[in-house]
């Protein structure tokens, strides 16, 4: 894989990579796997989170997980969790998350106006995260708009008044990584900048001055990486052992010494997995 094809989404690269890592795992592995994002969703339709609450953000990870391993009752379900969803109570990464769940499970999802998709982001009063919303942002305009020339055009303006901090975490300069191949543009120095995340014996930081690595950056590093055409080959062993490490009864830790099992990391420990596949 050399890049991006122009009609293959970034929500289609996240399933075809969860199923390539899935189906790496033994056969008791994929039991377990499955097990857990089954136990993952509430009775009333909505994975939920840490707290065991549904959630729209971890529902949409239990949406992907369960397309990519097959577990179509539990997609059955969504489809009743969306239908049911109050729009009008919903901040904008669970908007966004909403109309991702929606083209996951229904071939019919209607597409948004490019309009109402900035509109979305540049909302005011909201208080929610400014890297969850960049990363809802780009894959939901990437799922409804693929990657047309006027969709390039578009992203290289506005990548002429964006300047990364030197502070960012991990996650920002690999989705900045995607974003430059998405426009067209060459890759070689954000990738350099996103191998600076990277230490040889325990895998790719969030921050530069972190001492430990975790699964969620070395996650979408390894993916900004691989379909932006660059090569694994010095990172990988690494990071598969950090993979390999943090597997837990059909679930993923995060890497940096938290112990709870949640959706979240399973979604990025399988991601990592198929990527290295």
């Amino acid at each position: 894989m050399t890049g991006l094809s122009i009609n293959t989404s970034v929500v289609d690269f996240f399933i075809l990579f969860l199923k390539k890592g899935f189906e790496l795992l033994e056969e008791k592995s994929q039991d377990e796997v499955k097990v857990f994002i089954n136990s993952r969703q509430n009775e009333n339709s909505g994975f939920t989170d840490r707290g065991g609450k549904p959630d729209f953000y971890y529902s949409l990870f239990g949406t992907l997980l369960a397309k990519a391993v097959g577990l179509n009752e539990n997609l059955d379900k969504i489809k009743t969790f969306i239908s049911e969803a109050e729009k009008e109570n919903l901040n904008t990464p669970e908007l966004y998350s909403l109309m991702l769940m929606e083209s996951i499970v229904s071939d019919k999802s209607k597409k948004p106006s490019l309009v109402a998709l900035i509109n979305l982001f540049f909302r005011k009063k909201q208080k929610t995260n400014l890297p969850y919303r960049i990363f809802l942002f780009l894959i939901t305009f990437d799922n409804f708009y693929k990657r047309t020339l006027f969709v390039k055009l578009l992203i290289r303006f506005f990548l002429l008044f964006y300047k990364p901090d030197t502070n960012s975490p991990c996650s920002m300069t690999a989705a900045l990584l995607v974003v430059q191949n998405f426009s067209g543009k060459k890759t070689s120095q954000v990738n350099q900048k996103l191998l600076a995340y990277f230490d040889e014996k325990k895998g790719f930081k969030m921050y530069h001055q972190n001492k430990a690595s975790d699964l969620l950056s070395t996650a979408v590093a390894l993916f900004a990486m691989k379909i932006s055409g660059q090569d694994l080959r010095l990172v990988a062993p690494t990071c598969l052992d950090l993979v390999q490490q943090n597997y837990s009864d059909g679930a993923f830790l995060s890497g940096d010494g938290d112990q709870i099992r949640d959706l979240e990391y399973t979604f990025y420990g399988l991601l990592a997995l198929g990527v290295l596949a």
